[in-house]
């Protein structure tokens, strides 16, 4: 059985329009059918006015049927569980094993290619410093020694002072007054330049919460996108953190809302006829509870599997077996 999902739940502004025209097959606790709309909204009502929010889907070996709010979600999940999960997903064979390591050695790479430029510029240093402590028979080691024998040192500054006009000692004067204004004035953009940065670092985590509040993102790690630098680099030209973000993880984000559906729908295909067999008949007798239960894949609607598949992305977990 085919069905059309509008996936502009993940595009900019939200949900699009779409629709399909199929014919939704009532349900338990349910009748009636009509034309499926397909759309991922944030709304449980669909474009006929039917009302979602009372629907439970699926079934729970852990949940009371009298109950059905009682949805274990991965706001639930302990840190110790998430640790634990997180490791089985990343060590050798794991689901994510390749592309932690592929990150891993990215930052080692990167940090030992900002460490090697560091040396590689000190060893620069270290030679001028020891041509210096050569003339001036001092220990190289020894930067204040240094620098008092090339302050002593006239002949150094004897023509630069003579062709301003000016005495050594005034040129030194000079020369040390505009070296002081070239470091605060240095002091002072690097001040402004880290109130800038701040301003957009604020930004971006105010806009990642956003993101998360939107989507229902669960597993949201805003360090972890920040040392990605295909998304860095995409929020320096200047592209917000949200189209940021579904540039990178687009495919992620439509395949985690329907992967766990997906998955329970297809078991409870597999079993539907052992299910059936083993369900009691109906006995007429309508629920006292406003609560509407649907635990029958195969009866599902358009508009049902777009709620279902809604509450999947938003953490609610929900199976048909």
């Amino acid at each position: 059985m085919k069905r059309k999902i509008n996936l502009q739940l993940f595009a900019d502004g939200g949900a699009g329009a779409g629709a399909s025209a199929s014919t939704g097959a009532d349900s338990t606790g349910s009748e009636g059918s009509g034309a499926a709309t397909g759309v991922l909204g944030d709304s449980p009502v669909s474009q006929k006015g039917e009302d979602l929010s009372d629907v439970v889907y699926g079934v729970s070996n852990n949940q009371d049927v009298a109950n059905p709010t009682d949805v274990k979600t991965t706001k639930d999940i302990t840190p110790a569980e998430r640790q634990k999960a997180f490791d089985e997903m990343i060590k050798k064979g794991g689901e994510y094993a390749e592309e932690f390591n592929k990150r891993t050695q990215s930052i080692i790479d990167k940090r030992f290619k900002e460490t090697k430029g560091l040396q590689e510029q000190l060893a620069g240093q270290q030679s001028i410093m020891e041509t210096l402590a050569a003339k001036y028979g001092v220990d190289a080691s020894d930067l204040q020694a240094l620098t008092k024998a090339i302050d002593a040192d006239n002949s150094m500054w004897e023509e630069a002072a003579y062709k301003e006009g000016l005495s050594v000692e005034a040129y030194k004067q000079k020369l040390a007054l505009e070296q002081e204004n070239a470091r605060l004035k240095a002091a002072q953009e690097e001040a402004q330049a880290q109130q800038g940065a701040n301003q957009i670092y604020a930004q971006w985590v105010q806009e990642s919460e956003n993101l998360v509040a939107k989507y229902g993102l669960q597993n949201f790690n805003f360090q972890a996108e920040m040392e990605n630098p295909e998304f860095t680099q995409l929020l320096g030209s200047g592209i917000s953190f949200e189209s940021a973000y579904k540039t990178i993880h687009f495919d992620e984000m439509v395949n985690g809302a329907m992967a766990q559906t997906a998955q329970s729908v297809s078991k409870a295909m597999v079993n539907n006829i052992q299910s059936r067999a083993s369900r009691p008949a109906e006995n007429g007798t309508q629920s006292a509870s406003s609560k509407v239960f649907k635990t029958d894949p195969n009866k599902l609607t358009d508009r049902d599997v777009d709620e279902v598949i809604k509450r999947v992305a938003r953490g609610a977990e929900i199976s048909f077996g």
